[in-house]
């Protein structure tokens, strides 16, 4: 993500923070239960773009990454970090799962972020995005 983007991105996440979990909370946390209902989630799992940590509650060993640093405020201190998901901070094969959920299309380079997705992700491991 070029620097301007991404203090483009910051800003405005870090500027709607507050509106930011009243508006997307719910479609947030259904879009989710999709995903649980189907028991796609496995082992340690990673919220690339977790925002403020919506699921951390659902999932037994979560880690998450946003680059806002405002909304990340609301998250536990340990395991999420502040960060670009097109260059993410973790070891190769780290997570067994990489759930995105309403980020993809806020990133520029989309073939970027997939790849660090299979960077971070164990070989067999499961993606999920939308």
């Amino acid at each position: 993500m070029n620097e301007e983007r991404k203090l483009e991105l910051n800003k405005l996440y870090d500027e709607s923070s507050d509106v930011y979990v009243k508006r997307y909370k719910e479609t947030q946390l259904e879009k989710f239960k999709l995903v649980r209902r189907d028991r796609l989630l496995r082992g340690i799992v990673l919220d690339a773009g977790c925002g403020p940590c919506f699921l951390r509650e659902y999932i037994e060993e979560y880690f998450g990454i946003d680059i806002s640093q405002k909304l990340l405020l609301s998250c536990p201190k340990e395991r999420v970090v502040r960060g670009d998901v097109e260059r993410m901070p973790y070891p190769n094969s780290t997570f067994d799962t990489v759930l995105s959920i309403t980020v993809l299309q806020n990133v520029p380079h989309k073939a970027r972020f997939i790849s660090e997705i299979k960077r971070v992700l164990v070989p067999g491991g499961m993606v999920i995005v939308t």
